[in-house]
């Protein structure tokens, strides 16, 4: 084996690790019982804590070096250019705050779904406080020299080449059309809300135009 490889052997673990964490807040958002969200912050707070270890770990470090080493392609070059950041974040963030913030989204998150169920914001401003708090944390521990505002620093997280004036010069062309359309929008006579209801017109006119596709199918290609 090349050491590139020993790498994406490493990294693989690392992401299976995070498919974990992706996969305790997806069920979070559809199938978790309320009141579970200290149990479920635990659980993603480990999870991250695992991650953090692994990506601050001088063995990714040196798996990096003996990579690059051997590495050309630009492709290849490229990943590992993005495990380099993450292996930079998690030097510059203290694991306690990483698993912190994980926690208190998991709080966050079921402190949302309360407040839009009984319209009480207040409920939820408290927790979106600390999260914004955790979040300059963050942000403080992962800026650079050249991150003009914070926000540049989180940025990366998503688009690791992107730097805030670039969002704001995208947003800056898409405003005038966007202020347009929402004028439109609500200047137009209000839409009648269906009827969810066997015998609804829409939901009529659905299963007619669904018979008619069926009867031009050869009788093989529909079970």
């Amino acid at each position: 084996m090349t050491a590139f490889d020993d790498l994406r052997a490493y990294q693989r673990q690392t992401e299976t690790l995070k498919s974990i964490s992706g996969l305790l807040s997806w069920d979070m958002e559809t199938q978790m019982a309320t009141g579970s969200s200290d149990k479920r912050g635990e659980q993603l707070a480990v999870v991250s804590g695992l991650v953090h270890d692994r990506n601050a770990a001088p063995q990714l470090r040196d798996l990096l070096d003996a990579a690059r080493a051997e590495v050309a392609q630009t492709g290849d070059l490229r990943h590992l250019d993005l495990i380099q950041i993450e292996a930079d974040a998690a030097t510059r963030i203290p694991k306690d705050l990483a698993m912190e913030l994980s926690r208190a989204t998991v709080k966050a998150n079921q402190a949302w779904a309360e407040a839009r169920k009984t319209d009480t914001p207040s409920v939820f401003l408290p927790h979106l406080n600390t999260v914004v708090r955790l979040l300059r944390l963050r942000a403080e521990a992962l800026r650079r020299d050249d991150d003009p505002v914070l926000y540049d620093a989180l940025l990366r997280d998503y688009e690791p080449d992107a730097k805030s004036a670039m969002i704001d010069q995208m947003f800056a062309q898409l405003r005038p059309r966007l202020v347009d359309l929402r004028a439109a929008v609500m200047a137009a006579p209000a839409a009648p809300k269906p009827r969810l209801i066997w015998g609804d017109p829409h939901e009529r006119a659905s299963t007619e135009r669904c018979d008619r596709f069926r009867s031009r199918c050869p009788a093989r290609q529909i079970p």
